[in-house]
């Protein structure tokens, strides 16, 4: 941890317990390796708990905290975040093709290079250069999803999300209230002023999904764990 950045004082999970709890945080999200904490309002989802981001994922779990977290298909995030941030499908190839670094924690090779694999292995590999992914690193971030409390995706949302449920005491009301305003009722895409059927073409659609093939398969080993995790939890769909 970098002690000169706010909040550097980090270095133990004990030190992090300390703070949170002084704090009165019962919620911390963590996204990508950015070290500044920032509070933000995070609806409609966890309305009823106080949301802390803490953009720095070290890769050591603490026992103190119970970990949980949601990931949907590589590609299909590579697109959402595409479209979200208005980036233009040349930058995204031109990440894929060309090590590109991170601008703060926007853009660059990190976001279309086997993401969730730089994530859960913290941030010195999440700034490893394009194409330094390996099995070795697929395999530790599967190690430490396993230790993940809830894990659980899009894709198998209204099953999945149970977990909320039955192990954190979340309403369902709140658990159900997801809405995807990215995609109109056609099932396009808003993006860049315009609807579109494919921010992508088909070509670049392949080129990202075998430059992200470990990543793909860390994303259905975690779709595994999060239906194992959800095994016992009633389920009516």
């Amino acid at each position: 941890m970098d002690a000169r950045r706010p909040y550097g004082r980090f270095n133990t999970c004990e030190d992090k317990a300390a703070f949170i709890n002084e704090e009165g945080y019962k919620f911390v999200a963590v996204e990508r390796y950015y070290l500044v904490p920032l509070p933000i309002s995070f609806a409609p989802l966890l309305t009823q708990l106080t949301l802390f981001v803490y953009r720095y994922f070290d890769a050591n779990l603490c026992p103190q905290f119970r970990y949980l977290t949601i990931l949907r298909h590589p590609i299909k995030r590579i697109i959402s975040n595409m479209v979200f941030q208005a980036y233009r499908p040349s930058d995204i190839m031109q990440w894929a093709r060309h090590d590109s670094k991170a601008v703060r924690f926007y853009g660059g090779t990190p976001i279309v290079d086997n993401y969730y694999i730089r994530v859960l292995n913290g941030p010195d590999l999440y700034f490893a250069p394009l194409g330094s992914i390996r099995r070795e690193h697929l395999e530790r971030a599967k190690e430490i999803l396993s230790k993940f409390e809830i894990v659980m995706t899009l894709e198998d949302w209204a099953r999945t999300s149970r977990q909320l449920v039955a192990k954190l005491g979340m309403k369902e009301k709140d658990v159900n209230r997801i809405e995807n305003t990215r995609k109109n009722a056609a099932g396009e895409y808003r993006f860049n002023g315009r609807e579109v059927e494919k921010p992508l073409d088909d070509e670049q659609v392949l080129e990202l999904t075998i430059m992200n093939a470990l990543d793909i398969e860390l994303f259905e080993f975690a779709s595994q764990l999060s239906l194992a995790l959800t095994h016992n939890i009633p389920f009516h769909p």
